[in-house]
């Protein structure tokens, strides 16, 4: 395993997406009831409901979808097995990640809200158990990212040293909030900006994603855990990480999961590059194939 990201890094400021490799299309999530998961993610997150068929649910923001429903699962999510960690939906300024914010306080769902001086996050869980990361990218906040197995040392821009995780200032946050308007949906340029994996074998995955070309970012097999990006020197696009334990086994038919994700590349020649890689041919402009760890993933490339 190429350990080479390890140690210290310089990030760029650069928030965008622009000059990703690849992005994000839909995540697809098994769910038990749909009118409860709908309560949740477009009654209380702000996802709009875009088509709803029988046991399937299509949400996004404006017309472009982002998270696919489908109501097959007999139970919640169970814990110890591979697959989805979080989801993690990025929102385009730090008013509108207010907006959100202020929404789940006064609603009283549980939350942790979290500065990590790259980004600004909100965790929670969808009602069956579902992970979710509400995020603000704040690259230009963080001056050093030092990662070993021994630990994670952040710098911020001031020169001072921050834990990996501290709490979040949340009063300077709902401070951006100029309208006070907390009932406004999730706004257009929300997107799917990253997404974290429980795995199998972290070292063994981390290759297989490599091979479809995103870039490897930090690998600390000591902390269990590894990131890449889509092209940025520190984009934090795929996590991965063995906190299941090592040869966990996929989340079971039946329980609330991640069905698949879509990586969509900037143009044919990646995915071209991707299907040489693993031995395949994309079909009708797509693939779909499962990681070392069994979570499916589409691949697919704008024209």
């Amino acid at each position: 395993m190429d350990t080479s990201t390890t140690g210290h890094l310089v990030p760029t400021i650069d928030p965008a997406i622009a000059t990703d490799d690849a992005t994000f299309g839909a995540a697809h999530l098994e769910v038990t009831d749909l009118d409860r998961s709908l309560t949740f993610w477009v009654g209380l997150i702000g996802l709009r409901l875009l088509e709803r068929s029988g046991t399937v649910a299509r949400l996004g923001v404006g017309a472009k979808e982002l998270l696919v429903l489908h109501a097959v699962a007999d139970g919640p999510a169970r814990r110890g097995h591979t697959g989805l960690y979080h989801v993690a939906l990025h929102l385009p300024d730090e008013p509108e990640f207010a907006r959100i914010l202020g929404r789940l306080i006064r609603s009283g769902h549980r939350i942790g809200p979290t500065d990590h001086t790259f980004s600004k996050a909100i965790y929670l869980s969808d009602p069956d158990g579902l992970g979710l990361e509400l995020t603000l990218e704040t690259p230009e906040l963080m001056r050093v990212f030092e990662l070993s197995d021994a630990g994670i040392r952040v710098v911020d821009v001031h020169g001072r040293e921050r834990t990996p995780s501290d709490p979040l200032d949340i009063a300077a946050v709902m401070a951006t909030l100029g309208d006070g308007d907390l009932a406004q949906p999730l706004p257009t340029g929300t997107r799917i900006g990253h997404l974290h994996l429980h795995v199998a074998d972290l070292a063994v995955t981390q290759r297989f994603y490599l091979d479809l070309g995103l870039t490897p970012v930090v690998y600390a097999p000591g902390l269990g855990a590894a990131h890449v990006s889509a092209g940025g020197p520190f984009k934090h696009r795929l996590a991965t990480n063995t906190w299941q334990g090592a040869g966990a086994t996929p989340a079971p038919a039946g329980s609330a999961r991640m069905r698949h994700f879509e990586l969509v590349y900037d143009g044919p020649a990646r995915l071209d590059a991707a299907m040489r890689h693993l031995g395949i041919e994309a079909v009708d402009g797509s693939a779909l194939v499962r990681d070392p760890s069994g979570t499916a993933v589409r691949l697919s490339s704008r024209t």
